[in-house]
């Protein structure tokens, strides 16, 4: 949307494969997961899982066999290589295309599986925030107009910051599972009590960037008002956290989905502040 205002005509062949190439490294990423987390994933299912952690639960509940989850995981990536190397060398999008690819897929297939396992190192969060907020937006800026945009850079920031605590929050409910199988994670390897602190962080950061987009008129009195309820439920969920009523599992399921539903209302936002 920021590079339809700054770029003409703008190319929706281009970014519906660049569409199709994100949803196949998901894709990848989500499969290669479920099988190298099912040991966690079948422990969690009996512990504290809620209905945002756990994984989907399709190998532990055998509804398909980890060798057609795998096979499915590496059609995903064959897709996505064929998609990148269409916007390369039948759209020339630039010399940058192929290595953003690269390190797309590369995250995407490391975040869960051996011998990296970005996940249980403490780098998965910091990875989907990376993936989900900088790569994702500004990529696909870059493939409209062959250029990095500040603002777009900008923008990204909340949205990464909120996909994080997406993840973050989805580790307490898995804890007990985590920490008996050793994925050490952001909460195992530094506790609850700092990944507390760390998810207020990332919420104070992504308010204090709405408050500059702002300030700057990039974002219109209307988008600031759609953006409010959310800051409310984030402001809440942060309470909540921080006075350690996550110990209640009623509470800590309300909010994790609380947290997605931010993450839902910042890109929203973020949206509708590009409308004219």
């Amino acid at each position: 949307m920021l590079a339809a205002q700054t770029t003409s005509p703008f190319n929706w062949p281009v970014l519906i494969i660049s569409l199709c190439a994100v949803i196949s490294i998901l894709l990848a990423c989500h499969l290669t997961g479920e099988l190298a987390d099912l040991e966690v994933d079948r422990l969690s299912a009996t512990l504290e899982r809620n209905r945002f952690s756990g994984g989907s639960q399709i190998l532990v509940k055998e509804l398909l066999s980890p060798h057609q989850v795998q096979r499915v995981a590496y059609l995903a990536i064959v897709i996505a290589v064929i998609l990148g190397l269409t916007l390369q060398f039948a759209f020339d999008r630039g010399p940058l295309t192929i290595p953003l690819g690269v390190i797309a897929i590369f995250c995407a297939w490391f975040y869960s599986k051996p011998p990296l396992r970005l996940v249980e190192r403490g780098l998965g969060e910091i990875m989907i925030a990376f993936c989900y907020g900088w790569l994702s937006i500004t990529v696909a800026y870059y493939l409209q107009t062959g250029e990095f945009s500040a603002q777009a850079n900008l923008m990204a920031i909340p949205i990464g910051l909120s996909c994080f605590n997406i993840i973050l929050i989805n580790e307490f409910p898995d804890y007990p599972a985590d920490l008996q199988t050793g994925k050490r994670n952001l909460v195992v390897r530094f506790g609850k009590a700092f990944a507390r602190k760390l998810y207020l962080l990332a919420n104070i950061i992504s308010w204090i960037i709405f408050y500059q987009l702002h300030s700057e008129g990039h974002l219109p009195q209307f988008a600031t008002l759609f953006y409010l309820p959310f800051f409310i439920m984030s402001l809440k969920a942060s309470y909540l956290l921080n006075s350690s009523q996550d110990k209640d599992p009623e509470k800590l399921e309300q909010t994790c989905g609380s947290t997605i539903i931010v993450n839902l209302g910042t890109t929203l936002t973020l949206m509708l502040s590009l409308i004219n």
